[in-house]
C-alpha cells in the first residue's frame, strides 16, 4: 500500500482535529485541577503534632565527605 492510499475515507480531518482538541482540553482541565489542589494543600501546611507528642530537635545533616577514594584505598597497587 502506498502512503497516498493510507488515508481514511470515513474519518475527516475535522473529526481528528476535534478529537485531538477535546483530548488536550480534558488533560488541561485535569492539570489545572491538580495544580489547584497541590497549591491548596501546600498553603494549609503540615498537620499539627498529636497531643502528648514531643517534637524532636532537628539536627543538621551530615557533610557529604570526600567523593573520591583516597590515594591509598583498597584498589591501590592492584595495577588498575
Amino acid at each position: 500500500m502506498l502512503t497516498a492510499q493510507a488515508t481514511s475515507t470515513a474519518v475527516s480531518a475535522t473529526d481528528i482535529a476535534i478529537s485531538l482538541g477535546l483530548l488536550v482540553a480534558v488533560y488541561a482541565v485535569l492539570g489545572l485541577l491538580w495544580l489547584f489542589l497541590v497549591v491548596r494543600e501546600i498553603s494549609h501546611g503540615p498537620a499539627p503534632a498529636p497531643a502528648g507528642v514531643v517534637e524532636e530537635e532537628t539536627l543538621p545533616l551530615p557533610s557529604a565527605g570526600p567523593l573520591l577514594r583516597p590515594a591509598g584505598g583498597p584498589m591501590a597497587g592492584s595495577g588498575r
